[in-house]
């Protein structure tokens, strides 16, 4: 029989094969084991790669479908949270509805509003924005979906705000969709805006590459939608907002989610193998 490598090794495969064999008999006992092993490394690797595709699906920090009736301060994204955290906002200035799973500026008190989740750029791969908008019946000025830096402006305008590191923003009563990255707003489209649109910010916590995107053709593929934050700016981004600037607009089906460079992920991979084959 053939013996481990600590114990005679692959150099001692020869000595133990059996006398009065062929040639071809020989050699396809000598390659027996290793070949076996070589095949169990292949299986590992397709296992490996299948764990890769399956945590390279999205993870979700924040999904919030706005369906309860109250404050939005003070309030946790449901069903989903991560560490517990809560909206800040001003109290009153923003209010949910279960009967149309909204949040929406209240109609009655600042003219401006806005809401916040905390967030840390702790991982390394590509968080992505995304809520549901729909414009007020009319009138109106601003509704700002964005990744934000800096204090948490709870009843200011968010529309203009230089903590706005990139986002959007509608403008109803002009027409106007704008791209917000750093407190400059660049028009991306200017005539007949509204209906009910699905923001989604993809933001790259590696390179910075930011690409803004939606199901309504505003914002999808035009050339101010895609850019590069700087260093200093994806470090000052602390938090996910909602906000509303003398706006009655809607937010609905709000979620932040997180998904792994496949990159990171597959190193991982392969060195979970090669820790495998030392420790055989």
């Amino acid at each position: 029989m053939w013996k481990h490598r600590r114990h005679g090794g692959i150099g001692s495969y020869a000595a133990d094969v059996p006398h009065g064999l062929s040639p071809m008999e020989r050699a396809g006992q000598k390659q027996e084991v290793p070949m076996r092993s070589l095949h169990q490394y292949l299986l590992l690797a397709f296992v490996g790669l299948g764990l890769v595709a399956s945590v390279s699906q999205a993870a979700v920090i924040y999904e919030d479908t706005f369906g309860r009736n109250g404050t939005l301060n003070g309030s946790t994204p449901s069903p989903t949270t991560t560490g517990g955290a809560t909206w800040t906002s001003h109290t009153a200035a923003i209010v949910t509805s279960s009967a149309t799973n909204t949040a929406s500026k209240s109609s009655t008190t600042y003219a401006e509003a806005a809401g916040y989740l905390p967030l840390t750029l702790d991982g390394v791969g590509t968080y992505t924005l995304s809520a549901t908008i729909a414009k007020p019946a009319s009138g109106g000025y601003g509704l700002v979906l964005a990744f934000w830096g800096g204090t948490f402006d709870v009843d200011s305008n968010p529309y203009s705000s230089s903590k706005i590191i990139a986002g959007m923003g509608w403008e109803p009563n002009t027409s106007r969709a704008v791209v917000s990255r750093s407190g400059t707003n660049t028009s991306v489209w200017s005539s007949n805006l509204g209906g009910t649109d699905t923001i989604t910010i993809a933001l790259n916590s590696v390179t910075g590459a930011v690409v803004i995107t939606d199901t309504l053709g505003y914002y999808t593929g035009k050339a101010a939608s895609s850019f590069t934050l700087t260093s200093a700016q994806m470090t000052s981004i602390n938090a996910v907002m909602i906000g509303a600037h003398q706006d009655t607009g809607t937010f609905s089906n709000f979620t932040l989610t997180y998904v792994p460079e496949p990159a990171s992920l597959a190193l991982l991979s392969l060195g979970a193998l090669a820790l495998f084959r030392r420790r055989r």
